[in-house]
């Protein structure tokens, strides 16, 4: 099996020599054919192969040519196909790497559920080796709230509501465990243009939420502490403004008794001088 392929590829790899290797074993044979069975009469083998007929020659050389002519179209041919390999080769490592590579979690999944494919991250957020994710049902690897209802997004694309579907979501692994992550799926189609399944994209925002989640609490415990900080300061205003009416009170009540007494005493102290 081996040795074919190398002779396969040697010929490939050198038809147009090949086509000028078959044309002179054409003729040789035909040189051998008229000498020996057809034309026996006829001068030998040797000068049917150097010095044939004009019309002979003429009958050779259009056949030689054409076979030429065909080797150099094939070797043509197969360039451009392996060209056109190594174009696809080439684009299929940069796609599977940027997959592979991709910061966020990624899978792969047929029409009928099955997992297809998935990239390393995806094995991270979900905590499995690929052997054991591969041919899964994409619900029973990580599931979420919409699995098995109409917010599906399999369900939608196939119904063919949207063609890119993002969303805000909870899904849970294997093992029980929660996060957020914003979801995108995209249809995936074959070479033909035939939907055949989905491509689904999970990017982990728990990070975010729980950032998002701390700043909402500490803003209410700003609030809460600005509604305490206010009340302090107006019952601290009523006890201030308490304290003064009565401190002022006291001393208006003092400065009447005051004055009434320096009244009495100025009034008798005139009275004893006009004595």
């Amino acid at each position: 099996m081996h040795i074919r392929k190398k002779l396969l590829a040697f010929a490939q790899e050198r038809m147009v020599l090949l086509g000028i290797l078959i044309a002179g074993f054409y003729w040789l044979m035909e040189s051998f054919m008229h000498s020996q069975i057809f034309f026996r009469e006829r001068p030998g083998f040797l000068h049917q192969f150097l010095l044939p007929d004009a019309h002979e020659i003429w009958m050779r050389l259009i056949i030689i040519g054409l076979f030429i002519l065909f080797a150099f179209y094939a070797q043509r041919t197969i360039n451009t196909i392996k060209t056109a390999e190594n174009a696809i080769r080439r684009a299929n490592i940069k796609l599977t790497q940027i997959f592979e590579t991709a910061a966020d979690g990624m899978r792969v999944v047929d029409c009928d559920f099955n997992i297809l494919e998935v990239n390393t991250t995806f094995l991270s957020m979900v905590r499995l080796k690929r052997e054991e994710v591969l041919g899964k049902k994409c619900y029973d690897v990580l599931s979420g709230t919409d699995c098995h209802g109409y917010r599906c997004p399999m369900v939608r694309v196939l119904a063919g509501e949207e063609d890119r579907i993002e969303r805000d979501g909870t899904k849970i692994t294997k093992d029980g465990r929660e996060f957020q992550c914003i979801i995108t799926a995209t249809p995936f189609k074959n070479e033909n243009g035939h939907l055949i399944g989905i491509v689904e994209d999970f990017k982990d925002i728990s990070d975010r939420k729980q950032a998002e989640e701390k700043l909402r609490k500490s803003h209410e415990q700003l609030r809460e502490i600005s509604s305490h900080m206010e009340n302090v300061c107006e019952a601290e205003r009523k006890k201030i403004a308490r304290e003064i009416h009565d401190e002022l009170g006291q001393a208006l009540t003092v400065l009447k008794m005051d004055i009434r007494w320096l009244s009495t005493h100025l009034a008798d102290d005139r009275k004893q001088s006009d004595d």
